[in-house]
């Protein structure tokens, strides 16, 4: 059993995304964009307490769907004002009210196997050929009673006309949160899912703020871990554990002399002391198995665990969540999220739980892994799939957008990092080592110019990429450059360059590559370089044809040494192929030079 697919909707600020899952999930993205709050929207339709329903508030909803019910509030104020009840177009305006209202909805859609197909038969909402048997529950924070919310609105705009205030500055109490109401029903057939049903799934959630874990060295110090440790102990063992409890009473009474103490009479020279308290006797007080598991303390290495530093502490705690949900738990499976998993992890520790994560999701079938992180150590790049990119509270799933072949060659590249990919306020893409090289060096010699550049070589593949870039940055002020060879390729020149806008520059050399355009804006000044310390012969660099072809049979050895020399100021003069520069002053909001 698994979720396979998530739909988000006015959910703090994940306005509206869905995508699908695969048995993990990995959500990476910038600070604020929607990461965490996907991973709480996610448990909302499976909190299984009845009595202690997700206490969602004003600040739940989504920000834009709010400012667009303000509006519509707005417009329509004469409805507000009047009694609008009576009117034949009553109906229609509520269905208007309705769609304007703010709410928040989360549908999951799972994949059960074939020991997990028949409990949850109750969730079922079609079966087709393609998907074969689609199951679903949804959750749903809304108003329900319309014409009662209406007429309560209709009241408090008409109270604060009459105070003179307004509207604009009590938006807040225009979106009356004590007529919303939670809800996790079944679509489609609008069936409410019942707690036993509910109770056949976990979800566990580790939060990013979990420091003060182990603190104390007088308590297991997490709430998680001992529900975990408690659910693990059988009825026999509970027997046992009390057994153990009255023998260890016994010593403690014996050995303590309490009997002294409490029951005096007994020792007393007083006469009647034994009549008057003969039934007092110190009893064993057996405390609940939950606040016997609280007082335990882990340890390391033979020493507590709250003398340990907050890296290993959270490697412990991580660690002993994940390893306790499969065995402990009797529910069909398991859901743990976790936030930035890789907190006060050293580099060596961060592929240790790495390893770990990843080794949980292949020997533990009944749980599914989810977690948010800002570490490429935490990202499988052959498992490219089950990534979602976060941003805006909008997510993009690499399962999703690219096929397999395109993943695949995501994977090979030996430079990918998605953060740097996705995440640069300023990128520039380049197709090699050479472009890399010689841009990293000429940036490094401008004292009169700050950069923010992040360059990549990424070969080619630019297409996909680009169009993935401007989903994932729509919203927001990032720039990216793209660098690339001609190679006699007009058609997929015009492609590229179909693909520019204010936020995006593709630049393509006018020669079939990088050294041809060098070379053209450069032959003096190279000349005259690779014939010092006869380093070329002068047939190499007799005319421009020649050098390029010399240093193309040398790529990477030419440029390095070309590089070097820049570094020492011994290329003074040296210009950058229009390409290039027109990449760089883009980057930087300058006037591209046609």
């Amino acid at each position: 059993m698994r979720i396979k697919h998530i739909s988000v909707k006015g959910f703090r600020n994940v306005r509206e995304t869905d995508f699908p899952i695969g048995q993990n999930l990995i959500i990476v993205g910038e600070n604020n964009s929607g990461k965490s709050n996907l991973l709480k929207a996610l448990s909302l339709p499976l909190f299984t307490d009845l009595f202690s329903k997700p206490r969602l508030g004003f600040s739940d909803l989504n920000i834009q769907d709010c400012a667009e019910y303000y509006g519509f509030v707005q417009r329509h104020i004469s409805r507000f004002e009047n009694d609008f009840s009576n009117d034949d177009q009553y109906d229609e305006f509520l269905s208007e009210l309705q769609a304007a209202l703010p709410q928040i909805s989360v549908c999951l859609q799972f994949q059960p196997d074939a020991d997990t197909d028949i409990p949850f038969n109750n969730w079922l909402v079609d079966i087709d050929d393609k998907n074969g048997k689609v199951y679903k529950i949804k959750f749903e924070y809304s108003v329900r009673d319309l014409d009662d919310y209406y007429q309560t609105l209709r009241r408090l705009i008409v109270e604060i006309k009459k105070q003179g205030e307004d509207l604009g500055k009590v938006k807040r109490s225009l979106i009356m949160i004590s007529k919303f109401h939670s809800r996790t029903f079944v679509p489609e057939c609008n069936r409410d899912v019942s707690f036993d049903d509910l109770r056949r799934v976990t979800c566990s959630s580790l939060v990013a703020e979990r420091d003060n874990f182990s603190q104390s060295n007088n308590k297991l110090g997490s709430r998680a871990i001992v529900s975990l440790m408690e659910k693990k102990i059988d009825d026999s063992s509970k027997l046992k554990i009390e057994t153990d409890y009255q023998n260890f009473f016994e010593v403690i009474k014996n050995n303590g002399g309490m009997d002294h103490i409490f029951n005096w009479q007994e020792y007393s020279n007083i006469d009647n002391a034994k009549d008057f308290f003969d039934e007092i006797s110190v009893l064993p007080n057996m405390p609940s198995m939950n606040s016997l598991l609280g007082s335990i303390q882990l340890g390391y290495h033979d020493e507590p665990l709250s003398s340990q530093g907050l890296g290993y502490r959270n490697l412990i705690y991580l660690m002993a969540v994940t390893n306790s949900l499969e065995e402990s738990s009797d529910a069909d499976f398991s859901v743990l999220t976790v936030e930035e998993p890789e907190a006060h992890l050293c580099i060596n520790n961060e592929r240790l739980m790495a390893s770990f994560l990843q080794s949980s999701i292949k020997n533990f079938p009944k749980v599914q892994l989810i977690y948010t992180t800002h570490s490429t150590e935490f990202i499988d790049k052959v498992g490219l799939e089950s990534v979602v990119v976060m941003a805006d509270g909008y997510g993009v799933s690499l399962g999703s957008e690219l096929n397999e072949e395109e993943r695949s060659y995501l994977s090979r590249n030996p430079n990918m990092d998605i953060f740097k990919l996705f995440f640069s306020n300023k990128l520039l893409l380049v197709e090699g080592i050479s472009e890399e090289l010689l841009i990293k060096t000429y940036l490094g010699q401008q004292d009169k110019m700050l950069n923010s550049f992040e360059v990549l070589s990424f070969h080619k593949g630019y297409e996909k990429i680009i169009k993935l870039w401007k989903k994932i940055n729509k919203n927001n002020s990032h720039r990216l450059a793209v660098v690339r060879d001609w190679d006699n390729e007009e058609t997929a020149k015009q492609k590229h360059n179909d693909l520019t806008d204010d936020q995006v520059c593709v630049q393509t050399t006018m020669g079939k590559t990088l050294e041809d355009d060098l070379v053209a804006s450069n032959f003096d000044v190279f000349k005259d370089f690779f014939l010092r310390d006869d380093y070329w012969k002068s047939d190499d660099v007799a005319n421009k044809e020649k050098l390029v072809t010399k240093w193309e049979s040398l790529k990477a050895e030419t440029m390095m040494h070309v590089c070097l020399r820049m570094k020492k100021d011994e290329l003074s003069g040296l210009k950058l192929p229009k390409h290039i520069d027109n990449c760089l002053r883009f980057l930087n909001d300058m006037e591209i030079n046609k």
